[in-house]
């Protein structure tokens, strides 16, 4: 009986396996293994560092986050245009300058005969003695501040440690400071005051960490403790000193790009997520950045702006506010640079001008 029909049922066997190669299911359909997800290569290895050489020309040094360089971190001694005192027995005799990478001052500048000096020498005190500002007024400003912060559920936390203290070492009890005493406060309030309430949403129940130390901003995405990488840091931004209208707005349009529109690592406030394919097409750099470069390209505010896709957003928002008028004046000639400013005019800033 087998005998008799043993060929057909070979031949229905290799029917079977012929249709269930065809039609069954494939490797496409089942969840790819994590080794198999093809991954762009990343740039760097996370935690390398490199010397590196700013815009300005000073020498720095770099480091890996997520598989790609940061911007050029300077060590300050001081901070860039402010002057000290020269002191030659026990008398002041001048002042000299730091130098625009804040790593030293110039020589002394030696004072007239009739030249009398102000032994106040820091800035902000210096302003507001010539403005007639009490300290009495600053405190008010002050105040005024952190309550317009916590309206907007933004967390203000004076620091005195730097961002790469922070980013390998985390928060420890004893590293924050009293936020009243932190210098060039109302600098930050002034740079966010500007920022229209709609895109302070992106900053909700997010940190700016205001540093009393010399260096630069940087943008808390999340933190990794099993890396070891930012432990017990909120969102936000980290803003050493001097701290300026620019940096703070600056380091803003990074968390409004990542978070508001990209919606990277999930975040809640991800409210322009309709944005993120046109914002992709508008700001994205298709050369290497060249930080010597002398002037910047065409379609560019700066050079700085041509370092990635995410410098190019963050510095053309910070022209959009800071320098509106120049960057309306240069668009008119520029069509790459029109279609930044229409952008962030029609899509962000609801036809609000500066």
């Amino acid at each position: 009986m087998l005998n008799k029909y043993g060929p057909l049922f070979l031949l229905i066997v290799l029917l079977f396996v012929i249709v269930y190669a065809f039609f069954g299911p494939t490797i496409s359909q089942q969840a790819p293994s994590l080794s198999k997800i093809s991954m762009p290569k990343p740039a760097c290895k996370d935690g390398e560092q490199e010397a590196c050489t700013n815009s300005l020309g000073c020498s720095g040094e770099r480091v890996c986050v997520d598989g790609a360089w940061t911007g050029c971190i300077t060590k300050r001694i001081c901070t860039p245009g402010a002057r000290t005192q020269c002191i030659e027995n026990f008398c002041s005799v001048g002042y000299k300058i730091c130098n625009e990478c804040g790593s030293g001052y110039g020589e002394c500048i030696y004072k007239k005969e009739s030249y009398v000096v102000d032994t106040i020498i820091r800035n902000e005190t210096a302003v507001a003695i010539e403005q007639n500002i009490t300290e009495q007024d600053i405190s008010e400003e002050i105040n005024k501040f952190k309550e317009w912060a916590a309206a907007h559920s933004i967390k203000l936390v004076g620091v005195n440690k730097s961002v790469n203290d922070f980013y390998y070492n985390g928060s420890k009890e004893g590293d924050f400071l009293v936020i009243d005493d932190i210098p060039n406060i109302l600098e930050v309030s002034k740079g966010l005051y500007k920022i229209p309430d709609d895109l302070l949403k992106s900053m909700k129940d997010k940190t700016f960490y205001l540093s009393h130390q010399y260096g630069r901003g940087y943008t808390v995405l999340g933190s990794w403790p099993e890396q070891g990488i930012l432990v017990g840091m909120d969102r936000g931004s980290i803003l050493e000193q001097s701290l300026s209208e620019q940096q703070v707005i600056h380091e803003f349009a990074h968390i409004l790009d990542y978070h508001g529109i990209r919606g990277i690592y999930e975040d809640k406030e991800n409210h322009w997520k309709h944005l993120d394919e046109k914002r992709a097409v508008i700001f994205n750099v298709t050369f290497a950045y060249n930080a010597s470069a002398s002037s910047p390209p065409y379609g560019f505010m700066d050079v700085y702006s041509t370092a990635n896709d995410a410098e190019n957003f963050a510095q053309h928002f910070t022209f959009y506010i800071l320098q509106g008028e120049e960057f309306r004046n240069r668009a008119e000639n520029d069509s790459i640079l029109k279609e930044k400013y229409e952008f962030f005019k029609n899509e962000l800033f609801n036809d609000r001008e500066y």
